[in-house]
């Protein structure tokens, strides 16, 4: 009569339990990211929704040239929505954004604000918020444009251009940007449209689109970058959440970036 389990069965059965434990972990693990990146798209959902809301309450967007701060200084149009949003400064911070991790948590929660800027994972165009803009006026059509998209609150590439950038330029805010991309006031990436029909319109830097997924010491503050494998996470003008694949060609991307009519395009 057997008194107890041969050592091969014990081992079998550990193996069994290595295996079913392994499987639960990343099952929880998928399940985690699904509902971070639920949590990011629901956000970027309500920042566009919010840019809405204040196009029907003023007739036009807010604007990186006509939003100001009390001392006269110009601000991110994230501010000028950020009463609408019930001052929930929380919602400009992605779950999934790593390089939080190296940002003063006192400095998460302050309201995105330039040049003293608390640290948003989230970028608007500047392409759109410049000058008196209006959310009719948008020559590519709202769901041809690109409102916002996923970028690190804190880049380690570049850092120092920008931040010698913003000194030569007068700036005067000690190398803090405000949360924008596609903006010449820090040398980002820009896209430039060609004359001819249609229209081409390519990056600046050739080639480039957005980073998937970059390691935190290659993160380009002169670029958007997604911390999601699938894609980048991106607001149209038209208040939808898109999902923009590493894939996608620079004709097609820097041609949603730029609100011109008469380009190129394809559904992401």
């Amino acid at each position: 009569m057997r008194k107890g389990m041969t050592l091969i069965e014990v081992l079998v059965v550990i193996a069994i339990i290595g295996i079913v434990m392994a499987l639960s972990l990343a099952a929880i693990a998928r399940t985690r990211m699904v509902a971070i990146r639920f949590q990011s798209m629901n956000q970027m959902r309500q920042i566009n929704l919010a840019f809405h809301a204040y196009s029907e309450s003023r007739g036009e967007l807010p604007s990186i040239l006509n939003v100001m701060v009390p001392d006269g200084r110009d601000c991110s149009p994230f501010f000028a929505i950020w009463p609408l949003l019930d001052y929930n400064s929380r919602i400009f911070v992605s779950p999934a954004d790593p390089s939080l991790a190296f940002v003063n948590p006192a400095n998460r929660t302050q309201e995105p604000v330039e040049p003293d800027a608390g640290y948003s994972s989230y970028a608007y165009n500047a392409l759109v918020f410049t000058g008196q803009a209006r959310i009719n006026r948008i020559p590519d059509g709202l769901s041809n444009t690109i409102s916002l998209g996923e970028h690190y609150a804190r880049c380690a590439k570049r850092e120092w251009a920008v931040f010698i950038f913003s000194l030569m330029h007068s700036y005067g805010d000690g190398g803090s940007r405000r949360p924008s991309f596609a903006d010449l006031r820090y040398g980002d990436v820009v896209p430039i449209t060609t004359a001819g029909n249609p229209r081409i319109t390519a990056p600046s830097v050739s080639g480039v689109t957005f980073q998937a997924r970059p390691a935190l010491l290659e993160s380009d503050a002169t670029l958007l970058q997604t911390p999601h494998a699938e894609g980048m996470l991106t607001g149209m003008m038209d208040g939808s959440i898109r999902t923009i694949g590493p894939g996608v060609t620079p004709n097609v991307f820097w041609g949603a970036v730029t609100p011109n009519g008469e380009e190129v395009h394809q559904v992401f």
